[in-house]
């Protein structure tokens, strides 16, 4: 939610969520529905990529849970067009395809890569239980 005053944004109240998605698995021993926990951070790719953009740096970390166990996305600082080059933010060694050191543009692959490993990591957990 945006504060506003005499019409300019002069803050923002955001939610406080007390796990990412592997805490949230580790410390609450529920293991969320992959598929329907999957739609919405996959929704917001989708809209990013409507706008040219890729996330480049998705990880279960960057999954916050919400008290209704309803994901949400975070961590935008390496969010760059399509085709620019990364510069700070160049993905999680460990969530990426190849070696950190060839993932050097913003790509949409680098998402798809990321989201199927995420689906997977639920997978192998999922079996576990």
């Amino acid at each position: 939610m945006a504060v506003e005053l005499r019409g300019h944004i002069t803050g923002l109240v955001l939610d406080r969520h007390s796990y990412d998605l592997r805490s949230y698995i580790e410390n609450v021993h529920e293991l969320v529905d992959k598929t329907s926990f999957m739609t919405g951070p996959e929704s917001v790719i989708q809209h990013l990529y409507a706008l040219g953009w890729a996330h480049n740096d998705l990880t279960p970390a960057n999954f916050l849970v919400s008290e209704d166990n309803q994901p949400v996305l975070i961590d935008f600082e390496g969010c760059q067009k399509f085709g620019e080059r990364l510069m700070y933010i160049r993905g999680t060694e460990d969530w990426i395809e190849g070696k950190i050191e060839d993932y050097t543009m913003s790509e949409a692959r680098h998402d798809i890569f990321a989201l199927g490993k995420i689906r997977n990591w639920l997978d192998t957990l999922s079996s576990r239980a």
